[in-house]
């Protein structure tokens, strides 16, 4: 029984430094729609609910405590010939649309204020295309809509049966991932996991900390990753998934808590905002456990070690302790969705 009490306590003292509240980063948007008298690329406003696609898009990014606002909406004028060009493009192959497409979208978009994050709207893009983004000029790129009939659907239907389909907030949530030096992946249930590399893995919503990391190191500055600056990109593909029955060997680099890697993304997301919400609690008990620990080392390391005085400091450090594990059980009793009992029985294992 203390056996179990003592890896209880263990197990929950790295809930509290993991999951500490990072600063909320806001980056404003400047979002752009391209008006032309080709439909392909004219992009009227009432098109499209941008402030439900950043919605949807700020909910993904909320465990980076990253979040997007618009500043700027404007309309600009595309380059009439490039945007022809463009439509002409859409009978072509995947690889060849592709090829040729981006650099007449590039001449079809006028130049942007620099340095910024910017959001260009097109009407659509053939093809399974969701958006794109330009490194070499740091602006995102999404079509309102995508249509059934500009894809290889032989009835003109999606899979669903609909002939149409506006845009979603993942995809903005994935391009401006790009914008923020993420690259593609192939890790389960990720953002990032896309391209034909990641055939037969499971896409999501989800981010790593290594991701996080990169994006909050990109969005804090004010302005978009660009092509040239190689030495910022956040790559992923040689990482191995993270395993309960395998946790990483890097001594010097702690894991996620068991229970963080059972969980899914809604669970996750919901974790980090009770877990912000009693922010101040954990950040006084980690300063007395801090305190308590530095007693102990000073009463451990004198001339003459008085064992009584150090057994007492360390009760004092598994008494925080204690309080730590017992706070974060009545976090995790509030979690929404709760713990199945599957994922209880691997947090155990």
């Amino acid at each position: 029984m203390k056996s179990n009490l003592f890896t209880l306590l263990f197990l929950f003292s790295f809930v509290a430094p993991y999951f500490k509240a990072a600063e909320l980063i806001s980056v404003p948007l400047h979002v752009h729609y391209l008006k032309s008298s080709v439909p392909e690329i004219n992009a009227p406003k009432d098109k499209v609910d941008i402030k439900k696609l950043l919605k949807e898009a700020n909910q993904i990014w909320k465990p980076a405590d990253i979040q997007f606002f618009i500043k700027e909406e404007n309309v600009i004028q595309a380059d009439e010939k490039a945007a022809k060009a463009y439509a002409g493009l859409f009978g072509l192959e995947k690889i060849a649309f592709q090829t040729q497409s981006n650099r007449q979208l590039d001449r079809a978009i006028p130049e942007l204020k620099e340095p910024v994050f910017h959001v260009v709207l097109l009407h659509t893009m053939p093809l399974g295309f969701g958006g794109r983004y330009f490194p070499d000029r740091g602006f995102v790129l999404l079509p309102q809509m995508k249509y059934a009939k500009y894809s290889n659907s032989p009835t003109g239907k999606f899979p669903d049966g609909t002939t149409e389909r506006p845009q979603q907030g993942r995809v903005l949530a994935h391009e401006l991932g790009h914008a923020m030096s993420l690259m593609h992946g192939k890790l389960e249930n990720n953002l990032m996991t896309s391209g034909p590399q990641a055939r037969g893995v499971k896409r999501g919503t989800g981010l790593v900390e290594k991701q996080i990391l990169g994006a909050r190191k990109i969005a804090s500055r004010g302005r978009p990753f660009l092509r040239k600056e190689r030495e910022l990109m956040t790559r992923i593909d040689s990482e191995p998934q993270p395993n309960p029955q395998n946790p990483p060997t890097n001594a010097s680099r702690r894991p996620p808590p068991p229970w963080i890697r059972v969980m899914s993304p809604e669970q996750r997301r919901n974790f980090s905002d009770l877990m912000r919400k009693n922010r101040q609690q954990f950040e006084a008990l980690n300063k007395e456990r801090a305190d308590a620990r530095r007693k102990m080392t000073q009463a451990l390391f004198t001339e003459k070690t008085d064992e009584k005085v150090v057994r007492k400091a360390s009760s004092e450090v598994a008494k925080i302790e204690a309080d730590m594990a017992l706070l974060n059980r009545r976090i995790l009793s509030q979690l929404k969705p709760p713990l199945s009992k599957k994922q209880l029985e691997d947090i155990r294992r």
